[in-house]
């Protein structure tokens, strides 16, 4: 398009010149009004912008005072003068905010950044200031474009720092007071808005006093046995069922502890007093009655001072350590802990209190089963009825109450010993002094001692009934039946019939004692003696030649008497006088051929005086005395091994002499009751009856018996004959041991 300059004023074109494209004509004139038709063709380069605010320059005609040129749409250059909507605005210069205010800049520490803008740090007070108005006010005094932003409340004073301090709540960890409010955020808001309770309402949340969950709300599960506001969850439910506590399988009570310490778990208690409608306890003791008649559980868990906790009464007790326990052993209230618990039965003068039994051993998981029986004392009993008790009270029942009472010897027409003493022959008890006449009871009244016994005034000359002392020429009525005195007895005591014949039933009523026992036509005397040593095997021990020695041992003969002796305290050792019973010794003992076998089927005795210690050669315990026939195959030390029968003595004075016998398969030891002291002699006799039975008489008195002897022929080749002092190692004290007299006889 040819160049055109369109020259207009206000309402009208000027003068169009220019050269068009159709025909390169040119136009001029003035050209009025509205010219219809159609411009086409390209537009010549804009002029130079005009002055700021010329008329008829990019901007459209028209519009008022205060109004805004805006943007109509997305055509260029297509604007028009609009009158802007400021009334949801707060003015800088005497605002009144609503709804949320915000501040651009906020930092971390709450203040408002203006940067290049300096604010007088102490404002004056300005003269209009209404409520509602906003302060900014310098805080720190360090920095004049850092400073706090403040409500001004009801009042007209300058809101300073100590005023805001006291009055308003900081922005770092507030603390409201009165009743505080704030704009409510809109409805999901997640940031940093202070939530009002109507916010909070509105998203669903359950309130703090009388909640309303839904969903699946969840919380911490509380500790076992857990007593207090905590929330119960499932899992607590479960675990307190678990536990025994929901499901009835134990009786519990609640109790508290005011003993001054924590009492533990599984500790034994009773009720020592009640507060605040809750039985105390303290620890049970089965020392005294006081500590264990109100014995009534275990604690469940451990119960701190002034803490509250539950007993178990009855059930089971668990989570405990009970790895020092069997399963199913019962358990006892403990004498001497308190608290705990024992597995011995406590016995008188101890109280007896069960309660339970264990039924699970473990170290962590324990069980115990709950279940106490106190222990009555005597007058706790429904039926007994005791009164002021006094000594040797006896306990009768009395018909006209029904009930068991104490009652004194007096009351009951009985006697004591001191009453028999001084009315009738005297003797140590009322049971055991007076021989009734047709099985009386053992009790006396004086009823029946007066018409059974004589008085002391009626019975003068008259010998005690129980271990009576005859005077004059005594006699016993025909018939009469005695008590028969123990065998081997050799006292005053009268003997029966029945003693004599057991004590010498050879002597007295055989006529040879060792061939013929059943004959009763011979009586024993002087001139007999002879036949009887020819009818057996004798042997008299005047002299030994054989001897066996060994350590720090010793054998000396003189005489008819023999020694055996230690001399060292710190060396092993062992002394004997022995006789191996060749052919010159015992002829046919059991038969012709072998003269070193014993018939233990036949009647054997053995016998001498032996002194088991002199002055200073006591020994001790590790030395021994012994004289055996038979027993050992060959010389040695120790007990017997083979058939036989003899004594032996451990050293020193207080310990006792035994039988020892062996009968081919065990050996046997019986302890006597009988010492020997220091260069004293003890004469010994053992006797076996061929049926197993021997006895050993010490000093003429029955010391010691046993069925177990020997029977049969001996083993072939063994030792006849042994004296024998043997000696351990260190044994510490000297010992010696002097035989004399010793002697066999043997049945033939």
């Amino acid at each position: 398009m040819p160049d055109a300059i369109i020259t207009s004023t206000a309402s009208t074109f000027g003068t169009i010149s220019g050269t068009f494209a159709a025909d390169q004509s040119t136009i001029t004139g003035t050209v009025s009004g509205i010219v219809p038709g159609t411009l086409s063709g390209s537009v010549g380069v804009p002029g130079p912008a005009g002055s700021p605010g010329a008329p008829g320059v990019g901007v459209p005609v028209g519009g008022t005072a205060g109004q805004y040129l805006q943007k109509i749409d997305g055509v260029d250059y297509n604007t028009d003068w609009v009158t802007l909507n400021l009334s949801g605005y707060a003015l800088l210069s005497g605002a009144d905010f609503t709804g949320r205010v915000t501040f651009p800049g906020i930092i971390s520490d709450g203040f408002v950044s203006f940067s290049g803008v300096s604010i007088n740090t102490t404002p004056a007070d300005p003269t209009d200031k209404v409520d509602g108005d906003l302060w900014i006010y310098d805080d720190e005094g360090d920095s004049p474009s850092k400073f706090k932003v403040y409500l001004e409340g009801n009042t007209q004073n300058i809101a300073t720092e100590s005023y805001v301090g006291t009055n308003f709540a900081t922005k770092i960890s507030p603390v409201f007071t009165g009743d505080p409010r704030a704009p409510t955020p809109p409805s999901g808001d997640n940031d940093t808005s202070i939530a009002t309770t109507a916010f909070v309402k509105a998203q669903g949340y359950a309130p703090l006093a009388s909640p309303a969950f839904t969903g699946n709300p969840t919380a911490p599960t509380a500790a076992l046995a857990d007593n207090d506001t905590s929330i119960a969850t499932t899992a607590f439910v479960q675990q307190e069922l678990l536990s025994g506590t929901a499901n009835a399988r134990n009786l519990e009570v609640y109790v508290r502890n005011q003993t001054g310490s924590t009492i533990p778990a599984g500790a034994i208690v009773y009720i020592n007093g009640a507060t605040g409608n809750r039985p105390t306890i303290t620890l049970a003791q089965a020392n005294n009655d006081a500590n264990s008649a109100q014995t009534f559980g275990f604690t469940k868990a451990a119960i701190a001072n002034n803490g509250f906790g539950f007993v178990i009464v009855r059930g089971e007790c668990e989570a405990l350590d009970t790895s020092a326990l069997t399963e199913g052993v019962q358990l006892y209230l403990s004498p001497t802990t308190a608290g705990a618990y024992t597995t011995t039965k406590p016995s008188a003068p101890q109280h007896l209190v069960y309660v339970g039994i264990c039924v699970r051993a473990h170290p962590t998981q324990g069980v115990i089963l709950v279940a106490v029986q106190n222990g009555y004392e005597l007058e706790e009993l429904h039926d007994v009825a005791i009164g002021t008790l006094a000594n040797n009270d006896l306990l009768a029942y009395e018909s006209s109450t029904d009930l068991w009472k104490n009652k004194t010897f007096s009351a009951l027409g009985l006697l004591t010993s001191a009453d028999a003493a001084s009315t009738y022959l005297t003797s140590a008890t009322a049971a055991s002094t007076y021989q009734t006449i047709s099985g009386m009871s053992s009790y006396l009244t004086t009823a029946s001692a007066a018409s059974t016994y004589f008085t002391i005034a009626s019975a003068a000359n008259k010998a005690d009934l129980a271990s009576p002392t005859f005077s004059g020429t005594p006699s016993l009525p025909t018939g009469t039946i005695a008590v028969t005195q123990t065998a081997g007895n050799n006292t005053t005591a009268v003997a029966t019939t029945a003693f004599v014949t057991a004590a010498v039933p050879a002597f007295a009523t055989a006529t040879n004692v060792i061939n013929d026992p059943t004959s009763t036509t011979l009586a024993l005397n002087p001139s007999n003696i002879p036949f009887l040593l020819a009818n057996g095997n004798y042997r008299n021990y005047c002299s030994l030649t054989i001897n066996a020695i060994s350590g720090s041992a010793g054998v000396t003969q003189f005489g008819p008497a023999r020694e055996l002796y230690t001399t060292s305290t710190s060396v092993a050792g062992r002394a004997t006088w022995f006789s191996s019973s060749y052919a010159g010794d015992f002829a046919n003992i059991s038969s012709p051929s072998n003269a070193r076998v014993i018939n233990w089927s036949k009647r054997v005795w053995i016998f001498g005086v032996a002194i088991l210690g002199r002055g200073s050669y006591l020994g001790n315990a590790n030395t021994i005395c012994r004289v055996n026939l038979g027993g050992r195959t060959s010389s040695a030390t120790g007990n017997l091994t083979t058939k036989g029968i003899g004594f032996f003595k451990v050293g020193g004075t207080s310990t006792f002499v035994n039988l020892t016998v062996h009968n081919g398969t065990t050996l046997t030891n019986v302890a006597t009751s009988v010492t020997v002291a220091s260069d004293a002699s003890v004469h010994y006799i053992i006797y076996s009856d061929g049926a197993g039975n021997v006895q050993l008489y010490l000093n003429g008195t029955l010391a010691a018996s046993t069925t177990a002897g020997p029977t049969g022929d001996s083993t072939a080749g063994a030792n006849i004959y042994e004296e024998q002092l043997e000696s351990a190692t260190s044994n510490g004290a000297l010992s010696s041991m002097h035989v004399a007299g010793a002697g066999v006889y043997i049945q033939r």
